[in-house]
This record gives structure tokens, C-alpha cells and sequence, in this order.
């Protein structure tokens, strides 16, 4: 999996987890606005940090948020 859009999404009602997904180079998720449980994205070795950043700081979620050991310098 190179790359994963979900467009329309815009709600979670438990756990988002995308992890160890070593080739993950494009992540969108334009529409998400919450989650219901927790948050994880890491371990994804190509995809940017600041794409991470951006989705982490904008969706609302109602547990932890986990995010990190992504591509950095990007």
C-alpha cells in the first residue's frame, strides 16, 4: 500500500490505526473530523511526519493520539 485516500470520511466511532505500513507515502483524509476512540499513526517509515501533524491536530478524537517514528524532514 502506497497510498490511501478516504475522501468522504468523516467519522470513526472506535480505534483509527495506521501503522507499519513501510512503503505509505500519501495519507488523505480531508473530511475526518472525529474519532471516537484513539488515534495511531506510526511506524510508517514513508510517509511525512508534518502529513501526520496536520490530521492529528485537526480531527477531533476522544482518546490518546499516538503519532510518530514517520518520515521526517519532509
Amino acid at each position: 500500500l502506497t497510498e490511501l485516500s478516504l475522501p468522504v470520511l468523516e467519522s470513526i466511532g472506535g480505534d483509527m490505526n495506521i501503522d507499519d505500513n513501510a512503503a505509505l507515502t500519501e495519507l488523505s483524509l480531508p473530511a475526518l473530523e472525529s474519532v471516537g476512540s484513539y488515534l495511531s499513526i506510526e511506524f510508517n517509515a514513508a510517509l511525512c511526519q508534518s502529513i501526520v501533524d496536520e490530521i492529528a491536530a485537526r480531527v477531533e478524537v476522544q482518546g490518546d493520539v499516538i503519532v510518530g517514528d514517520n518520515r521526517d524532514g519532509c
